[in-house]
């Protein structure tokens, strides 16, 4: 099964006279995160919970991927020369799955995992924005408020990346305002 494997991380330099930045394990992530640790195994734990997590965001993009192919050939009948999307994208979409995939262990595959998902979370919102445009104009009124949701999901896992690792945090956030209202 293809999977993204990000293992890169820079070695401390024992002989450095900066005591924090220099003599810790550092992981630098395509998110802009930082994380630091003083002990090699911590950096691999880390490095799995992180290669778990974004296999996981893999998958439900591409399953959102799935489901907006599904609308994209409910709308194609329906598609004029003024409103066409092009098909592409959907090839745009495929070839990023592969580079996450097949280049995450590579030097710099830290930081092009999370851009290619990005990539794929920006032209799958922008197809579905179009199909909304194009549903909305032929008063699918379903087949709109399912773009709509679609949209929303690409969302939340745009926002789950880019925030990693306190995803967890906002998900205890949110379940301890509901836990309130209760």
């Amino acid at each position: 099964m293809k999977k993204i494997k990000i293992q890169h991380f820079t070695l401390p330099d024992k002989q450095s006279v900066y005591t924090d930045r220099k003599k810790n394990y550092k992981v630098h992530l395509g998110n802009g995160y930082i994380a630091s640790y003083s002990n090699r195994n911590d950096v691999t734990a880390f490095l799995a919970d992180c290669n778990c997590f974004l296999n996981q965001k893999l998958q439900e993009h591409s399953f959102l991927f799935v489901e907006t192919f599904k609308l994209y050939q409910q709308a194609w009948f329906y598609m004029d020369k003024t409103k066409k999307i092009e098909f592409n994208h959907f090839k745009t979409i495929n070839e990023a799955f592969d580079l996450a995939t097949s280049r995450s262990h590579f030097t710099n595959g830290n930081h092009f995992v999370f851009s290619h998902l990005n990539n794929i979370n920006k032209v799958l919102t922008d197809i579905l924005t179009d199909l909304k445009e194009v549903f909305d104009l032929r008063n699918f009124t379903s087949n709109k408020h399912v773009a709509v949701y679609l949209i929303k999901q690409l969302t939340d896992l745009k926002e789950d990346v880019a925030n990693y690792p306190n995803h967890n945090e906002k998900l205890k956030e949110k379940i301890n305002e509901i836990i309130k209202q209760l």
